[in-house]
């Protein structure tokens, strides 16, 4: 601070409280108690509005005690993980995965990477096969029958019937 004061004027500037024995911090020049400091001028949880005093996370433009950042849906902490967001909300990979990954038509099981987008829906692309000998379709070549997907013979043997 830089300054010298009287001991009855060496004061917290927010309550007052006397300083001249206690820990202060400094603030543009002012003296602060702990307290009136952190409350002030410490950043506040995302989760339960404190103070923070120590160490912190940053995510998703806000800060968190640790342990007080963990997925909407388990509870679970990011301890050293990533995470998926959606609505402003963090969730763990797995849970993400369980409530919004598109499912699979074939199997309805979440899609994660490589999808064939055919017959209004997504499918795995080994799930994308004929309803019958369920081979995979090698080409963007197959038939519909009744909302299903044939290979060429067993198309026209359904025709036949």
């Amino acid at each position: 601070m830089g300054k010298r004061w009287h001991p009855e004027h060496f004061n917290c500037k927010q309550c007052g409280i006397t300083l001249e024995y206690v820990a202060f911090f400094e603030k543009d020049g002012y003296p602060y108690c702990h307290l009136d400091y952190h409350e002030l001028f410490s950043p506040k949880c995302g989760h339960c509005g404190n103070t923070i005093e120590g160490p912190f996370i940053t995510a998703l433009g806000k800060s968190w005690h640790q342990g007080h950042f963990f997925c909407r849906e388990c509870g679970d902490p990011f301890e050293a993980g990533g995470f998926m967001v959606k609505d402003g909300f963090p969730y763990c990979e797995k849970d993400w995965i369980r409530k919004f990954a598109p499912k699979c038509k074939g199997c309805q099981e979440p899609i994660r990477g490589e999808f064939t987008n055919a017959l209004d829906g997504m499918w795995h692309r080994e799930c994308f096969v004929c309803k019958v000998c369920k081979t995979p379709f090698n080409s963007s070549y197959y038939y519909i029958h009744e909302g299903n997907p044939y290979c060429d013979k067993h198309y026209r043997e359904r025709l036949s019937n």
